[in-house]
Formats: structure tokens, C-alpha cells, sequence
């Protein structure tokens, strides 16, 4: 029979358990002909497809008009609720319809949308309003109301694809109504055993899961015969064969003892015949059955198949794709739990995507498609690998990149390069030796640790590339940050070692045959590095890592930070702003504790969470807020539109991480974190100088203004406060202060000990004494005590021998804010009123005779001297007074030392310096720098004119600075070497003096300038340390013995410098040496081949040996690595000290 369907339009019908007795056939332009008869009953109240017809049917007389649609047939229709459905009410398509906008049959994207807002929740939430069931929910009533039409003959029942189905020949494919065989999988019992299966299966994904739980409630008769081509033919109807889904669902079995039934792969060689494997047998081996005493193939061998089974079944994981869920895999399950007890039921399946290729499905047509034998051949089996552990892990298709099977073969590469570097070092001891203690050598071997343990969670979880990710990148980056944290000092030898075998082994299942290279060849290990097993390593302690991300997250806000106070403010219209100065100097406040209302948010979120076992709302907590204590006072209102953020980013935080997010303080110390990597942080932002201070350190908070303050106290745990500066500002506190205490502070401040330095000038305490200021305390902030004291003896020597006004009244400025010239010419003539008086030269001449004897009692004190040429400078110039070199000699160079120290203090400021000469007569004025005057000797002692114009001064300058600069860090980086190896002793180069003795000097001050134990400032230290210096120039090596008074009994320094001397073949002894220090130089000599920096490696060579054969300094022919310490020269430019 074949209608047409316009035929039918207008033809009256009545439909079962339909409202209306009679309705009619009507156009529908959205029905798919394809599906069923393409006439369907038509549900305006809830179907918008069919609302839709309706409306346009009954506004469109045009429409009715093309299909013949008398008016009868369609106006006197209405909608009629039949059920309700949440959200949207009781006619669902007529709110879907009208909330979309859609207005005809043409608009399919909204219809489809619309019908997908509610067909399932129709089914799933919806409940009947009319007929027999009403009341009841959707999902209940359909199959009664089905089984209600098939029974009494208004319905029957047929089976259609869910969509089109097309062959592979390219034919549409068609139901037939056929003989067949079907499976009941949905049948109760059997379904609730297999969901047990499911239950206590791993199925590694959620989706997973759900999918084979969806499946298990939708799956119910499965046709599982065929008529024609492979398969095993059905034992109780051979007419037809099993379909292949249905078929090889238990052959997994088959697998544990195969190998008994023949002798080859290939199953040519056959130990026992097919027809020998009886159903007696299967029941014996697979069922626990009883031995089959007269089967063929012997009761031994049935024994061992059967032991073979039962020690490898259940199977402990099946991999298998994602499309096979709905039948094959769910199959398998079915067919277990109905053959075998719950002991041998599958363990686990891993279900994947497909396979893309360069983000895009592998098409034979296109072009886009690779073999295994292909991309074998292009990148190697290993770097094929790489890429496809690197190619995805869910249940989406994974994808394949070329690239990164391109660069897998670079990395690999790269780090076979890196292994052979590593090793080779290891061998010639290149590396830091001895117990890795550092900062980050602690938080590379947490990061290894951390790296074992998450890397066998990727593969027991067959998360290959979670694996790649914690066993190869993060690794790989773990490494880097550490060669960068350690910097000059050098990365641990024990640890590097650690660290290649760790890689190999980690990589092993991705690159077999990288791994197996380095495993035998490179470390020469025995056997396969496949049968090594997984390494050992302590618990990771992540803490640590909490530690390292916050050391790096601050780092990186240092550097924004620094980088938005060096570019200059952008002002609309404005010409282009100056340069701002570089950044060199940073101090940074940190709070290691919430308090005030975060203390309280964070107390509440902990007992909410203690109490109910969950993180409560935001809302909840900021009502427990509001009614806290904390909440009811005055000013709560200033910070109520910070608590919300605040609560849901530690809400968040708790959530994402764990409860320990709530807690008052960090895992770690921030204090002790920045502090201990001071030095690579300074590195990384490229500065000079780090300050880091406690947010409760009084003493630092008080030199701070309002605005610096307020920010200081805004600081949160892991939210630090920072400033910065574009050189040093070190504060001199000066308490209880006299005029010989303000004198010395300007001093000390004008002379470049200090240089920048703010004068905070306090009021005296109430409660000091009104006796002598000279015995008043003062703190220098970068003084070392030793100048301190000096500089104060000095002072008591002045005052206590000039007969003429002793200086003993405390004098306070009455002002406070006094630049620093001002307060040096302040101090040191309100100094000098005291000393000398008012009246007449000779007290001042005596007061500069004083001076000269003072430096001649104490000859080579460079600080005595810069103090007291100062004070000559001030008496000089103000009472316009002379000193004949020959009666002051030591007066005279303390002069001209006091000038050329002025002069680059000065040049380093920026400043410019006034040169004058006073001979007894009035000020000359200052001749034009482009014709200088000579000046005629006079026999007086005159002040210094400097060290040559303003550029000679300012290279002198930055010339000194450097010099300390590296005395200053090479000291602190030898105590910490020394302490580390245990050494009384070092010798090393330095660079900056040149060959200069005079630089080094000073180099060797700063090295051992003492450090205060509680201070911020690290530089030098190493006091303690016996050392002798080498510094090569272009035509000189300078070479500067130290030994510690508690130290000479072991070493004479003259007798050490000697030692050199002689071995070099050149060189004398420069000034006179004491029992501490001796300095020496060696000149070059072409002629005799003796050049400076050959000459150095012999002096630092025979340095060593000296101290050796004194006992003073470790051999090197140890045979423990651990105390293997040979720090010449070399030795500390491997360790990064040089």
C-alpha cells in the first residue's frame, strides 16, 4: 500500500486516550520522513515542533491555503495541559517557545534547542495531569500507558535504529524482520549481579562509570545471532552464528593457559586437539568442576591449567575504547557474572578516546593519517611514545602531535647531553661536594621525592600523561630552579647523581630505549633497567613545595613591582617623563600571621567546617562574622567590603586545597624563607641590596612615615610589604647624643662608612644622666663595632688632652630635620668651640699638635685618620690656621686622606666637593676649571685638592665601591664555605683591586668586617677565617695575608707571604706588617716570563701547599667523596665563591 502524505491532510482520525473524539491529519514540516511512517500524534503543549505548527497554521491563512487546511480542521483547536514540568509549568512548549522568540517552523537551531530543554526533563521530572495516571511522574506512567494500548489492540510494537545507519559499502542500511536470537541483559537478577561488578570495579574515570551505569539501565533485549559470516554458531541452533559483540566476551580466560595447548604462537604446533577440550573440561578448569578422570589430555596437564587460571584470573585490567561501552564491554560483564563467582569477575577496564592526528580525525581521503610503522620510522619508537603519553588521558580523543614527537627527540637529546655533563663532572669531583644542607638543595630533594610519589600514582591510574607531566617536566623544571637557586655555590654532587638515576628510572615505560641506554652504558648498571624496579625515596614533605611556590610567586611580585617604580608616570599631553633611577636596593615587610577580623573570619570557617564536616557558605560565615566580637565594634564598617573577598578566596583556597588553608599561620616560615635565599633573590631582581623585616620589628617600623606604615600593616601571610629604593638608606640612630656623638655620626656619614644615611636627631631621655655625652650609647646601623670604638677612642683621646674646654655638656640641636653637611658643619664646629675656646691660635695649634700625636701613637689607622684629618679640615678652615708638615707629618697624609675620602663620597652622591688651599691667609677665590692656577708651595700643611677632576673622582669612586662591594661578598661567601667544610683557612683571587695592594686592602676589611648575627646584612664575616688573597692586574700581583690572633700560633703570616714570595720567584713585602696582616706585590717582568696572572697560580698553589704542611688545610687524595674538600682557587670557582 502507498500514500501520499497530502492525501491525508483533513482526514479525520481518533487517537487513543486522546481529550478531542475526533481530529485531523494536518502538514507538519519539521517530521523526518525517514522515521517510522512519518505521521505522528501531535503534543502542542509540550512538543515545540508541534506548538510551532499549530500557531502558524492558525495565523497563516496563507498556509492553510497552500495545503488545503479548511479552518474547522485547525481554529477551533486549542493547547491543553496533559503534564507539568518544573520551571516550566504545565505547558512547556508554549513558555520554551515564547522565552526562545521563535516564530516559525523555519527557525530549526531554536526548535532543536528548545526541544532539548524539554524532552528529558519532561521524562525525568515531569507528572501527569489528566486520564488515569494523573498525578503520577512521566517516567512511571509511559510504560503503563504503553502496556495499556499494546494490550488492548490500539498498539503494536517495532523496532527502528535510533539514526541512520550506513553500511560500509556505503548503503542505507534497513530493519528486516527476521528469525533471531536475543540476550535478556536487562533481566533483574542478572542486572543487579553485574552492578555489583560495576560497583567494585576501578573504572578510572567518573565518565566511565557513569556510562556503563547508563548503560546497565537502558540495555535490555540484544539480538545476538546472525545468519552469515565468521563466528562461532550457536550450540542449541547452528542455523545461525553469534553476532562478533555478543562473541569474545570471556576469551580473556582462554589467555592464562594457552600456552599449554600448543607449542607456537600460531597454535600450529598442537599439544592438545580442539575436540579433546570437552565441556568437562571447561567446568573443571574455569568452574571448579570435577577433574575429568578419562579425558585425552591428561589429569597433569588439566592440573596445571587449571592452576594457570586460577593464579592469573580474574584479569586485573582490560583496555578497551569508549564506544565499545554500550555493548561489547557491558557484554563482557554480563557474561562473567552469569559464568563465574564474584571472585573471578573483571578487576578493571580503562576506556579511551580515539586517536586524533594534529587536532584532527586521521582520514586516509584527506590525507591526514600515520601508521605506527610511520611515525616509528619519522621519530623513533621512544619520541612516538613520548608524544602519545603526552597525547591525552580522559576518555576524549587523544591527540597526536607531531611537533611534540619533533620535540621529544630535541629534549631527549638535550638531556642524554646533560646526563654525559653531569657524570663527567661527578667524576672529577666538579660538583658541590660533601652534605647537601642548603636552602635548595632541601627543596630539590623534597621535588625528587615529590616526583616518585606522584608518578606512580599516574601509572597505577594509567595516567600516562599525569606521569610524563610529574616524571619528566616537572622534574626537568624542579632541576633548572635549583641550578638557578644555587647559583655561584654549585649544585650538590650527591644530589645530581640522584637525579639521573631518579630520571631514568621514572621514564622508563614512556622511552625504554633511552632509559635502557643510560641505565647500561652511561651508569653501567647490571642488568635491564626495565626489570630495576620503581626507586625508593623518603614521603614528600609538601610543605616544602608550599615554601618554593611562595619564594618564586614573590619573587615574580618583587619583580612587577620593580619594574612599575622604574618606568616613569604617563601623563596625557605631558612631554615624555625623565628616566626613573634603577632599582637596586629592596626591604620587605612580612606578617606570619592573619589577625585582627581575617584571624576571626578564619576561626569561624575552621569550627563551621569541625562541626559539620563541610566548608560552609560565605554567607553563613559572614553572618558568625557580624556577630563575633570583632564584628560588633565601631570601625568593623571600614572593613566589611574587604571580608566577603576575603572569606571566598580562602573558602576557595580551602576547597581547591584542604582545611590546612584556614589555618592562622603557613606550614613554613616566610621570614626564614627569604632570608635563607636572600642572596638568589637579589640575583634574580638583579639588585644590590634586600632588607627583610617582621611586620612586629618596632625598631624598623619607627623609621617609617605614615603611608609606609599603613601599608606594612595591609600585609597578609603571603602577601608581603615592599619597598625600594634606588640606593642604600641606612638610619644612625643617635640617642642620648653629646656634640662629640653628632660630630662622629656626620663624620662617619660624610667620610662614605655610611653613605645615604638619614640623621634621626632625638630628643634626650628623661631619664639619662647629665653627665659625660662621650659615655652616651649609639647605634651606627652598617658600622661595625670595631670602627665604632676606635672612632670613639679617638674622641676620648681629644677630650681628655686638650686643656681648653673638655666637651662634656650634652648638646641637642634644637632642630630636627638637618641635612647631613649641615649637621657635619654644625657638630664639628659646636665640637671644636669646646675643645679649643674662643680666643687665640695656640689652643687651636694644639688642639692639630694633639691630633698628629694621636695618629702617631696609632699609625694605620685608616678610620683614626679619616676622623681626625675631618676635625683639622673644620679647624683649619674656620680659624684660619697652619701646620708645618715637618712638625706634623702623621697630621698632614690624615689631611689629605680626609679629602680624597670626601671627594669620592661625594662623586658617588652626585655632589660636587669645594677645593680650597689655606695657608694662613684668606680663601682664594676658585680659579675657572679651564685654566687651573699653580699653586706655589708654602711649607704649610694644606688641604688636598683631590685625586683630579670630577670624572677621575667619580671612576675612584665607583672603583672603591666595587672593591668592597666584592671584599664584602667574598667574605661571606667564604665563612660560609669554611663552615661548611670545616676549614680554618682559604685562599682565593679577587678582581677588582687589579693588583692594586691598596684596593685589596680594603677588600680584605670588608671580608672580615663583622656581621651582627640578628642584622639583616650578611656581607663580609669572615673574620675568623685565616686567608690570603691574590689579585692580578695588567702589571702587578697584589697578594694580602690575614690569620686571626687565635690562629697565629698555627700560622705566621710574614713567614706564610714569604713562603709565596720565594716560590714566585719576585715580589716584596709593601709597608710594615703586623702579627694579623701582611702585604705584598709582585711586579711584572717579561723579560723573566714572570706575568701576573701565571704568577698567581703559582702563589695560590704554594699558599695551599703551605697550610697543608702546616696541618691547616685538608689533602686532597681522600677517598670520601663526603670529605673531599680541596678549596683553592679553581675549587672555589667551581663552587661559585670566586
Amino acid at each position: 500500500l502507498s500514500i501520499k502524505g497530502r492525501e491525508l491532510i483533513g482526514t479525520p482520525v481518533k487517537s487513543p486516550l486522546a481529550i478531542h473524539e475526533r481530529i485531523y491529519c494536518l502538514p507538519l514540516l519539521t517530521i523526518l520522513m525517514s522515521k517510522g511512517t512519518g505521521v505522528v500524534t501531535s503534543v502542542p503543549s509540550d512538543a515545540p515542533d508541534d506548538y510551532v505548527a499549530l500557531q502558524d497554521l492558525k495565523n497563516k491563512p496563507a498556509f492553510r491555503e497552500k495545503y488545503g487546511v479548511r479552518d474547522e480542521w485547525v481554529l477551533p483547536f486549542e493547547v491543553i495541559p496533559i503534564i507539568n514540568i518544573p520551571e516550566f509549568g504545565d505547558t512547556s512548549a508554549v513558555k520554551v517557545c515564547g522565552d526562545l522568540k521563535i516564530k516559525s517552523q523555519n527557525d530549526k537551531d531554536k526548535l532543536a534547542e528548545a526541544k532539548h530543554m524539554t524532552y528529558l526533563k519532561g521524562f525525568t521530572d515531569g507528572v501527569m495531569l489528566v486520564g488515569e495516571h494523573k498525578g503520577q511522574p512521566v517516567k512511571e506512567a509511559k510504560p503503563l500507558m504503553k502496556a495499556q494500548l499494546v494490550a488492548s489492540g490500539e498498539a503494536v510494537l517495532y523496532s527502528e535504529p535510533e539514526k541512520q545507519v550506513m553500511s560500509r559499502s556505503g548503503d542505507e542500511c534497513v530493519v528486516a524482520l527476521t528469525d533471531q536470537w536475543y540476550l535478556l541483559y536487562g533481566e533483574e537478577e542478572w542486572r543487579d549481579l553485574t552492578q555489583q561488578c560495576v560497583d567494585q570495579m576501578n573504572m578510572y574515570h567518573d565518565d566511565a562509570r557513569n556510562s556503563f551505569n547508563d548503560c546497565l539501565t537502558t540495555l535490555h533485549q540484544w539480538a545476538c545471532s546472525r545468519s552469515f559470516g565468521l563466528g562461532t554458531r550457536l550450540p542449541w541452533d547452528e542455523e545461525f552464528l553469534i553476532e562478533s559483540l555478543s562473541d569474545s566476551t570471556i576469551y580473556m580466560a582462554y589467555y592464562t593457559f594457552c600456552h599449554l595447548l600448543h607449542e607456537d604462537m600460531y597454535g600450529e604446533q598442537k599439544l592438545v586437539q580442539a575436540q579433546e577440550l570437552t565441556k568437562e573440561v571447561w567446568d573443571y578448569i574455569l568452574l571448579d568442576g570435577e577433574l575429568p578422570v578419562s579425558s585425552a589430555i591428561g589429569q597433569e596437564r588439566l592440573q596445571r591449567m587449571k592452576r594457570e587460571f586460577d593464579y592469573w584470573y580474574p584479569f586485573d585490567l582490560r583496555v578497551s575504547g569508549k564506544d565499545l561501552i554500550r555493548n561489547h564491554l557491558t557484554f563482557c560483564l554480563y557474561n562473567h557474572t552469569a559464568i563465574f563467582k564474584a571472585d573471578k569477575w573483571p578487576k578493571a577496564f580503562r576506556c579511551n578516546g580515539h586517536l586524533l592526528l594534529n587536532s584532527e580525525k586521521m582520514s586516509k581521503s584527506t590525507g591526514n593519517f600515520k601508521t605506527l610503522n610511520e611515525a616509528c620510522k619519522s621519530y623513533s619508537a621512544d619520541a612516538m611514545r613520548f608524544a602519545m603519553a603526552d597525547a591525552g588521558d580522559t576518555m576524549d580523543d587523544a591527540n597526536f602531535v607531531e611537533e611534540t614527537a619533533n620535540s621529544a627527540i630535541l629534549r631527549l637529546t638535550k638531556e642524554l647531553a646533560f646526563f654525559e655533563e653531569v657524570l663527567e663532572g661527578l667524576s672529577k669531583s666538579s660538583f658541590r661536594t660533601g652534605n647537601a644542607l642548603l636552602y635548595a638543595d632541601k627543596v630539590f630533594a623534597n621535588e625528587m621525592c615529590i616526583a616518585v610519589a606522584e608518578t606512580r600514582k599516574a601509572y597505577e591510574g594509567c595516567m600516562f600523561r599525569e606521569a610524563l607531566k610529574a616524571g619528566f617536566y616537572d622534574l626537568q623544571n624542579a632541576r633548572d630552579m635549583y641550578r638557578n637557586s644555587c647559583g655561584e655555590l654549585g649544585m650538590a654532587a650527591t644530589l645530581l647523581a640522584r637525579f639521573v638515576e631518579l630520571q631514568v628510572l621514572l621514564l622508563t615505560p614512556i622511552c625504554p630505549h633511552f632509559c635502557e641506554h643510560v641505565w647500561g652504558t652511561l651508569l653501567g648498571k647490571p642488568g635491564s633497567v626495565t626489570s630495576a624496579g620503581w626507586p625508593t625515596s623518603d614521603a614528600p614533605d609538601y610543605s616544602i613545595r608550599q615554601a618554593n611556590q611562595y619564594l618564586e610567586a614573590t619573587i615574580t611580585d618583587l619583580r612587577k613591582a620593580i619594574i612599575k617604580a622604574e618606568t616613569p608616570p604617563k601623563k596625557k599631553g605631558a612631554a615624555p617623563a625623565a628616566k626613573m633611577p634603577r632599582i637596586t636596593h629592596a626591604t620587605v615587610f612580612v606578617a606570619e600571621m592573619f589577625e585582627g577580623w581575617r584571624a576571626t573570619c578564619l576561626e569561624i570557617m575552621k569550627q563551621i567546617y569541625q562541626q559539620k564536616g563541610e566548608f560552609g557558605t560565605e554567607k553563613e560565615v559572614l553572618e558568625q562574622v557580624k556577630a563575633s566580637s570583632i564584628g560588633q565594634q565601631a570601625d568593623f564598617k571600614k572593613v566589611m567590603a574587604q571580608v566577603m573577598p576575603f572569606i571566598k578566596y580562602k573558602s576557595d583556597e580551602a576547597k581547591r586545597t584542604s582545611a590546612a588553608a584556614l589555618e592562622l599561620r603557613l606550614p613554613f616560615s616566610e621570614l626564614q624563607v627569604l632570608r635563607d635565599n636572600a642572596a638568589y633573590i637579589k640575583r634574580a631582581l638583579k639588585i644590590g641590596d634586600l632588607q627583610v623585616f617582621s611586620c612586629k620589628d618596632t625598631k624598623q617600623l619607627a623609621d617609617l612615615d605614615d603611608i609606609s606604615l599603613a601599608k606594612v600593616e595591609a600585609a597578609t601571610p603571603e602577601n608581603p610589604a615592599s619597598f625600594f629604593s634606588a640606593g642604600p638608606k641606612p638610619v644612625v640612630r643617635v640617642e642620648q647624643m653629646s656634640a662629640a656623638h653628632i660630630a662622629l655620626a656626620a663624620v662617619l656619614a660624610k667620610g662614605g662608612m655610611a653613605s645615604l644615611v638619614t640623621l634621626r636627631v632625638l630628643p634626650p631621655s628623661p631619664s639619662s644622666s647629665s653627665g659625660s655625652g662621650l659615655g652616651a650609647s649609639m647605634t651606627l646601623s652598617g658600622t661595625p663595632a670595631r670602627e665604632v670604638s676606635e672612632a670613639g677612642a679617638i674622641l676620648r683621646y681629644l677630650a681628655s688632652n686638650v686643656a681648653s674646654g673638655a666637651g662634656r655638656d650634652r648638646l641637642v640641636p634644637a632642630a630636627c630635620g638637618l641635612q647631613v653637611d649641615e649637621l657635619l658643619e654644625w657638630s664639628v664646629r659646636t665640637l671644636l668651640a669646646r675643645l679649643v675656646g674662643a680666643n687665640g691660635s695656640a689652643t687651636v695649634q694644639q688642639a692639630l699638635e694633639t691630633l698628629d700625636g694621636y695618629l702617631a701613637a696609632h699609625e694605620g689607622s685608616k678610620l683614626g685618620e679619616t676622623i681626625a684629618g675631618a676635625l683639622a679640615c673644620a679647624l683649619l678652615e674656620q680659624h684660619k690656621v697652619s701646620v708645618a708638615p715637618a712638625a706634623a707629618p702623621s697630621l698632614a697624609r690624615a689631611l689629605a686622606s680626609w679629602r680624597q675620602v670626601a671627594e669620592w663620597s661625594a662623586a658617588a652622591e652626585g655632589r660636587q666637593v669645594e677645593r680650597s688651599t689655606n695657608s694662613g691667609s684668606k680663601k682664594k677665590p676658585a680659579a675657572p676649571r679651564a685654566s687651573k692656577q699653580q699653586e706655589q708651595p708654602t711649607g704649610k700643611v694644606k688641604v688636598a685638592s683631590g685625586v683630579g677632576d670630577d670624572e677621575e673622582a667619580k671612576r675612584q669612586a665607583k672603583k672603591l665601591k666595587a672593591v668592597l662591594k666584592e671584599g664584602g661578598k667574598k667574605g661571606q661567601d667564604i665563612i660560609g664555605a669554611a663552615e661548611m667544610g670545616g676549614l680554618e683557612f682559604f685562599c682565593t683571587a679577587f678582581d677588582e683591586p687589579e693588583g692594586n695592594v691598596e684596593y685589596l686592602r680594603l677588600a680584605m676589611g670588608a671580608a672580615n668586617k663583622p656581621v651582627d648575627p640578628s642584622g639583616e646584612e650578611r656581607r663580609g664575616g669572615s673574620g675568623e677565617v685565616g686567608k690570603m688573597l691574590f689579585s692580578a692586574g695588567v702589571d702587578a700581583l697584589a697578594i694580602g695575608g690575614y690569620v686571626p690572633p687565635e690562629k697565629r700560633n698555627k700560622v705566621a703570616v710574614k713567614e706564610w707571604i714569604s713562603e709565596v714570595l720565594k716560590a714566585v720567584g719576585t715580589g716584596q713585602v709593601v709597608g710594615e706588617a703586623t702579627a694579623t696582616e701582611c702585604y705584598a706585590v709582585c711586579k711584572l717582568d717579561a723579560d723573566k716570563g714572570l706575568f701576573p696572572l701565571k704568577m698567581k697560580d703559582t702563589a695560590l698553589q704554594t699558599a695551599i701547599n703551605y697550610l697543608r704542611a702546616k696541618g691547616c688545610f685538608p689533602d686532597d687524595n681522600s677517598d670520601d667523596d663526603d670529605d673531599d674538600y680541596a678549596f683553592g682557587d679553581d675549587a672555589f670557582e667551581e663552587l661559585g665563591l670566586a
